[in-house]
């Protein structure tokens, strides 16, 4: 009898690794349950450490991101607010990212203070777009790392995936190390990300808040019309 009991005990635990889940299968989850979505909101808050040679800078960005699914196309609206500290240099800027289905148009007040000195600095950029990469739902970015499934955890009372994410480039890994990621089971929307340095030490932590699936969203947030005055470097006539 304890003969088959092992016997069967075997083949169970077979089965269990034979269907275990892999990191690409938890993506495609991900995308699948975002891509369900025609509009998603949410705020998003960044911050950053290096350091280069002694020379240390932190980071913060905050920003309000609006996205729109239609005709098969990704509409994006975001305002962000950023400041850098690297010491003797001090930047702060507002910007505001909008993608209209065709081109995709960033607009950036900044001031940029050195020394007591301060640089204000105004521009619009006009560029093309690639859906692929600005759909929630792509995983094209993560083709450039090995990725690996840890355990799942709760975070801010919701059932997450945890994804870790390693570079695949021996260039990429002289800059960064492995990064973190916790995905929402419900929407497959992201809750928080944590990239490490190459020597381990945490990098940049962000947080995704305020997440809205669904909700109406004004056509109007999705046109873009420069400033007068204000120059327009148009990246779309360059490199082909």
């Amino acid at each position: 009898m304890r003969k088959y009991l092992l016997a069967a005990t075997v083949v169970l635990l077979s089965c269990q690794f034979a269907i275990a889940e892999t990191a690409e299968d938890v993506m495609k989850k991900i995308a699948e349950r975002t891509k369900k979505h025609k509009t998603i909101q949410y705020k998003m808050k960044q911050t950053s450490k290096l350091d280069h040679m002694g020379q240390g800078s932190t980071t913060e960005t905050v920003g309000d991101y609006k996205y729109l699914r239609k005709d098969d196309k990704t509409f994006v609206h975001a305002d962000m607010t950023t400041k850098m500290d690297a010491g003797m240099m001090k930047t702060s800027s507002k910007s505001k990212m909008v993608v209209d289905g065709e081109f995709m148009w960033v607009h950036t007040d900044s001031v940029t203070e050195v020394n007591g000195q301060k640089m204000p600095q105004e521009s619009v950029m006009k560029n093309k777009i690639d859906n692929k990469l600005l759909d929630p739902a792509s995983m094209e970015g993560m083709k450039n790392y090995e990725l690996k499934l840890l355990p799942e955890e709760k975070v801010d009372g919701k059932d997450a995936w945890v994804i870790e994410g390693t570079p695949k480039d021996a260039t990429m890994k002289t800059q960064q190390g492995r990064v973190v990621s916790w995905y929402d089971q419900k929407t497959g929307l992201p809750i928080k990300m944590i990239g490490y340095t190459p020597d381990g030490k945490e990098m940049s932590t962000t947080t995704f808040s305020d997440v809205k699936v669904d909700e109406k969203l004004s056509s109007e947030l999705f046109t873009f019309e420069p400033p007068a005055g204000v120059q327009v470097m148009d990246m779309t006539k360059m490199g082909g």
